[in-house]
């Protein structure tokens, strides 16, 4: 798996094209606020355990972190364990992709080289692979998808190198405590929580209709994070698959070489914690 092409989506963002993956795994939007926290824990155990007869490639879908700059020497010293697990996937011969997503900053314009070990590839994009049932697939975030008019203006902005650059230069505690709370803040009144199937069609649609007017053909499957719900559906041709977020549901979702799509719920209770294994909550299926 090697990156072949670089191209552009309709969103503005780089859609990079890596390739036959013949099986891999997708999880998303975990929001770790500290390195001890139950969720946090609970996907270092389960990066530790997963093995490349399950997948040959790993991406990460955004909002892992509920707020974290990548270019920050506190901050990787913060997550020192996460990325450390991710150093070992990458050693047992699985790929591992990062998108950001809109509380992940730093991975995007340039990859500090402390993190080179940790990533096939990271940033503010698309991956699109060939899967031999599949077809063609990609995967993002999904917030410049998913969002309401204007919203794509602003996440420019914080998006742009100029910004990030001077964002840069504040220190990385700060950062941390103040994002971190404010997204804690904001997670309360987040509006997808209750998420209008209505609206989220709309923005899908809106989205492959923009594809196709720029010529370009649409992929046999598109995988999201951000959205936070339980989705699998065809519309528009698309095998569009959703979360659900691992803030809620902790799960991974893997697609084997023979098509196959299944999601692991992870549990972290009791007996997680003690070493052990525990099945996790399955989220309710969203329908559009």
């Amino acid at each position: 798996m090697t990156r072949q092409e670089v191209e552009q989506d309709v969103t503005g963002l780089s859609l990079l094209r890596l390739g036959e993956v013949r099986s891999f795994v997708v999880v998303s939007d975990v929001h770790v606020r500290s390195p001890e926290d139950a969720r946090a824990v609970a996907l270092v155990r389960w990066l530790n355990g997963l093995e490349r007869e399950r997948a040959e490639a790993l991406f990460l879908l955004g909002d892992v972190f509920d707020f974290v700059d990548a270019r920050s020497a506190y901050h990787r010293g913060l997550w020192r364990a996460l990325f450390l697990a991710l150093a070992k996937v990458r050693a047992r011969g699985i790929a591992v992709y990062f998108v950001e997503g809109n509380h992940d900053f730093g991975f995007e314009h340039q990859l500090v080289s402390a993190l080179h070990g940790n990533f096939d590839g990271a940033g503010d994009c698309v991956f699109a692979i060939t899967h031999p049932v599949w077809g063609e697939v990609w995967l993002r975030h999904g917030d410049d998808v998913v969002c309401p008019p204007g919203y794509r203006h602003f996440r420019g902005l914080v998006k742009a190198r100029p910004f990030q650059a001077a964002a840069g230069l504040v220190p990385g505690l700060f950062t941390h405590t103040f994002f971190s709370a404010y997204a804690r803040l904001s997670r309360t009144r987040d509006k997808y929580r209750a998420l209008d199937p209505a609206f989220f069609r709309s923005c899908l649609e809106r989205y492959f209709e923009s594809v196709k007017v720029t010529g370009k053909v649409l992929p046999n499957a598109l995988v999201l994070g951000h959205v936070h719900v339980n989705l699998d559906v065809a519309l528009n041709g698309v095998r569009t698959v959703a979360g659900p977020d691992w803030f809620s549901f902790p799960s991974a979702f893997f697609v084997h070489e023979n098509g196959h799509a299944v999601r692991e719920w992870i549990g972290y209770g009791s007996d997680a914690a003690s070493g052990g294994t525990t099945v996790g909550r399955a989220a309710p299926e969203y329908t559009l």
